[in-house]
């Protein structure tokens, strides 16, 4: 298994030079995983600065038919001779001559286009005569570089079974992100503090199956965010948080919204807690239940349980009284 870091880091190497055969960099990895957005990167960590004619070609080759990805044969009017007409996505190496061509769900292609297309574009850097640039020796990110993405064996993903010539011709990059990976990404990415905070205290369930399926990934954290953003406070938002990671997933990340209202003790010890927001039944019951566990490791500051008196004295007598009596037992 490779993290983000190291796919990215292994991809960049085998795409700096094209004098020499090398594999072809394949990421493998559940749907939601962040293959794509590696792509994406990848294409920007190889363009330089400077380089306007720099083209990222992405094709999602489960959803496309064959004449949509090969191309089609034509006859010549004139010499009644069968040429090929390119399909429209092939890169133009002159107008074009750096870029990436990713080839996404490469798993399940037709049948007939892994057997062909593929196998020779794999092969060769070309299709019908039409080459792809190696680019320049000793200077890395020149030419055209080919990245293969699929989701292998993903319980409730379709694919076709990759062939020995082809996987002969692969590297496999198993892809599995790590909860502080995406955490730094979803900083600057727009995800909520609340999820990147539940993701560092629980990094196992940044990608979680249920039932067999992958229903908590990286995808579907950033979709969570998306909900909560435009949905905060609505009835079905559980519901639908519960669609989109996992109902048991998203029971424990509701769990932990709901005890992140909750006041905590270690600043109200201190002193340097003010009066939260008023608490449900259920949070007052839990804020007592962390009173308890906290007084039993520090039994002997008494300045601190005092600071925790006035803070619960702030509230009605019955929560205070609470309070109180979890220092004191």
């Amino acid at each position: 298994m490779a993290t983000m870091t190291e796919a990215q880091e292994i991809i960049l190497a085998l795409t700096s030079d094209f004098s020499t055969p090398v594999p072809v960099p394949c990421l493998r990895g559940i749907p939601g995983v962040g293959k794509t957005d590696l792509c994406k990167r990848i294409a920007g960590l190889r363009r330089t600065d400077t380089d306007q004619n720099y083209q990222m070609v992405h094709r999602f080759m489960g959803s496309e038919t064959v004449e949509d990805l090969v191309g089609m044969p034509i006859v010549d009017g004139k010499t009644k001779r069968t040429t090929w007409c390119m399909p429209d996505w092939w890169p133009d190496a002159q107008k074009f001559p750096n870029g990436l061509m990713v080839l996404d769900e490469a798993d399940r292609a037709p049948k007939e286009v892994m057997d062909s297309f593929l196998l020779q574009v794999l092969r060769n850097r070309a299709w019908r005569g039409n080459r792809l640039p190696n680019g320049t020796k000793g200077r890395p990110g020149t030419g055209w570089a080919i990245l293969l993405a699929m989701n292998g064996d993903a319980e409730g993903c379709e694919t076709n079974m990759i062939d020995l010539a082809l996987e002969g011709r692969i590297q496999l990059i198993d892809l599995q992100p790590t909860a502080d990976e995406f955490c730094e990404w979803g900083e600057s990415n727009g995800v909520r503090d609340d999820v990147r905070e539940f993701l560092r205290k629980h990094p196992e369930l940044l990608a979680r199956y249920e039932q067999g399926l992958a229903k908590a990934n990286p995808r579907a954290w950033e979709y969570a965010s998306a909900l909560m953003d435009r949905l905060d406070g609505h009835a079905s938002l559980p519901e639908l948080l519960s669609n989109q990671i996992g109902s048991l997933v998203a029971t424990q990340f509701l769990a932990f919204l709901e005890e992140r209202k909750i006041p905590n003790i270690k600043r109200i010890a201190s002193g340097s807690a003010k009066k939260a927001a008023d608490l449900n039944a259920a949070q007052k019951s839990r804020f007592v239940e962390l009173v308890r566990e906290w007084a039993m490791d520090n039994p002997t500051d008494a300045q601190a349980r005092q600071n925790v008196i006035v803070y619960a004295a702030q509230y009605e007598t019955e929560f205070a009284a609470a309070v109180h009596a979890a220092l004191t037992r």
